[in-house]
């Protein structure tokens, strides 16, 4: 999927917890970035003015809504991840954001993309209208993940998990792209799936066992979360 310039310069990818729509944007990001510049913001960093700070810290004299505003760039995009946990002071940064990078403008290079739980969405949009102060166009695409769809792809690239993937009882659990993340990245050699019925036992696994063989650069990975990122 890529964003593309026209008349939203705004799209919204809502959908339910786990239904990969962070996955969606990190893929659009990485697209972006290829020829342009792609930054990721989460509502910790706008919601405390984080953001500003940070980029005081790294010596720079222009907040981060100045430089999007004096930005030469052709082909930017920003990424809220998480828009639905917003308070009213990222939503106010936010809407300032938008009023720098010229969002209204057809000239602008920054196009945005939000991700939100579909059933936050129009209560947070209404009021980051009201931060905004105009008609803010957004493009909503609805966001479903349909592991039905890409079942014999898990098997093939995981055989182990070929038995239980066969479980009709178990789809809607690896249909929640979290938890099929979360078995993917820790599934090992001696990991014996069999005798997995539901969720509970699958999380059971994975407190019980991955962690404990975690090396000390797989735990620091883990810890360290980047926030934003120019790429």
């Amino acid at each position: 999927m890529e964003i593309q310039a026209g008349e939203h310069r705004v799209t919204a990818l809502i959908g339910a917890s786990g239904s990969g729509k962070t996955v969606l944007a990190k893929q659009i990001a990485r697209n972006r970035a290829a020829g342009g510049h792609a930054v990721w913001l989460t509502p910790s960093q706008l919601n405390t003015n984080r953001l500003s700070a940070q980029f005081s810290e790294l010596g720079l004299t222009y907040s981060f809504s100045e430089l999007v505003a004096q930005s030469i760039i052709h082909n930017g995009v920003i990424v809220i991840d998480g828009f639905e946990s917003l308070n009213q002071t990222g939503l106010a940064n936010l809407a300032v954001l938008l009023h720098r990078a010229k969002t209204l403008s057809g000239s602008t290079p920054w196009s945005f993309v939000f991700t939100c739980i579909v059933d936050f969405w129009e209560d947070t949009f209404r009021a980051l209208q009201r931060e905004y102060g105009e008609e803010l166009g957004v493009e909503i695409k609805p966001i479903e993940f349909r592991f039905e769809n890409h079942k014999s792809e898990v098997a093939e690239a995981f055989p182990s998990l070929a038995v239980i993937l066969l479980r009709s009882h178990l789809a809607p659990v690896f249909s929640n792209l979290k938890i099929l993340d979360l078995v993917l990245s820790n599934i090992g050699d001696d990991t014996d799936p069999a005798s997995w019925i539901g969720e509970t036992d699958i999380l059971d696994w994975y407190w019980g066992h991955p962690l404990k063989g975690l090396s000390n650069k797989n735990t620091l990975h883990h810890q360290k979360k980047i926030k934003i990122f120019f790429l």
